[in-house]
Parts: structure tokens; C-alpha cells; sequence
């Protein structure tokens, strides 16, 4: 004979709310799972596609279906941030030719440069100098933008056509006209 407790526990499981509660339960989140180990001892991740359970309303069975959730894509300003990010953890003689370790103040500036431009403006490219100070650039149709970010200052080179112009300015201060005639804004 069946226990009175697992009888209403299979009778709450067999019914359609159960369902939709463990739907509703359900993480979210993506599922990362231990792949197969590598050598040294380090194990590989797989990151699983993000999922959710819904109720699916097209079935008279109160059944509940699953979709994939799609992941939001990068900006170019996040893949900027993420690269500058990615330099701050270089060591010395990063590039294999006895270059400087990056410095962090140089690289925090520019991090910040980034997030402080406008959504209207162009984006460049992260780089360093073999000095360790942070560099941003952008190539575009017959224009060249490098800034570098030395101390408290900018100094940056922009080319626009046949104009040219180099100067520099404090970190923080409004941009350069040169630069906004480019497509800086922030």
C-alpha cells in the first residue's frame, strides 16, 4: 500500500501547476558544466545556450515549453573596454621586445576616454606603446586618429584629408576640435 504523503506528492507532481512551477523555477541563467580536463590539471568549460520555460499557451495540456534566450551582443565600446582591460594584466616585455609593463593609470584614462563618448561617436581601437601607455586609434576613409594617454595629458595626432594637426590636452577637458571634425564626441 502507498504511504498517504506520496500519494499527494505524486498527485501534486501529475497536475499542471507543478509543471508550470518548475518552469517558472527554472534558472535563467547560461550553465556552465566541466568539459573534459586538460593537461596541468586545468578543466575546460562549455557555456550552454541560456534557456527559459514558459507556459505553452498553444497546448490544451498545461505544458510548459522551453526556449533559448538570446544573448545580448557586445557593443564596440564593451569589446574596447574589454581589451584595455585585457592589457592592464600584461607583464613586462609583453610584445617579445623588451617593452614596458602597462601603466595603469594610462590605461584606466583611456578606459574612461571610451565610456565617456557619446553613442553618435566613433569608437578606436585600443593598442599600447611599447612604454606601456595606453593608445587609442581609429582609421576610417582618409582619416587617422591616435591618442595616447601620457600622465595627466592626451597627446594625440589626427589626419583629416590633407590637414593635419598634433597637439595634446588634459584628461577630462573638452575635445580638440580637430578630434570632433573627425567624428569624436563626447
Amino acid at each position: 500500500m502507498v504511504p498517504v504523503s506520496e500519494t499527494a506528492v505524486a498527485a501534486y507532481f501529475a497536475g499542471p501547476e507543478a509543471a508550470v512551477t518548475w518552469g517558472a523555477l527554472r534558472s535563467v541563467a547560461p550553465h556552465v558544466r566541466p568539459a573534459i580536463p586538460v593537461s596541468a590539471g586545468r578543466i575546460c568549460y562549455r557555456i550552454q545556450p541560456a534557456t527559459q520555460a514558459l507556459p505553452d499557451a498553444q497546448s490544451a495540456a498545461d505544458t510548459v515549453k522551453i526556449e533559448a534566450v538570446a544573448a545580448p551582443a557586445a557593443s564596440t565600446v564593451d569589446l574596447a573596454v574589454s581589451q584595455l582591460l585585457r592589457f592592464k594584466k600584461f607583464s613586462e616585455d609583453w610584445d617579445g621586445y623588451g617593452a614596458a609593463k602597462p601603466v595603469n593609470s594610462s590605461v584606466d584614462a583611456a578606459r574612461k576616454f571610451v565610456r565617456s563618448l557619446a553613442p553618435e561617436s566613433i569608437v578606436p581601437q585600443p593598442a599600447l606603446h611599447a612604454d606601456g601607455n595606453a593608445i587609442l586609434f581609429y582609421r576610417g576613409d582618409d582619416v587617422y586618429a591616435e591618442l595616447e594617454f601620457v600622465g595627466t595629458t592626451v597627446e594625440f595626432f589626427a589626419r583629416r584629408g590633407e590637414k593635419e594637426c598634433s597637439s595634446e590636452f588634459p584628461i577630462g577637458a573638452p575635445l580638440p576640435l580637430a578630434l570632433s571634425e573627425i567624428g569624436f564626441s563626447t
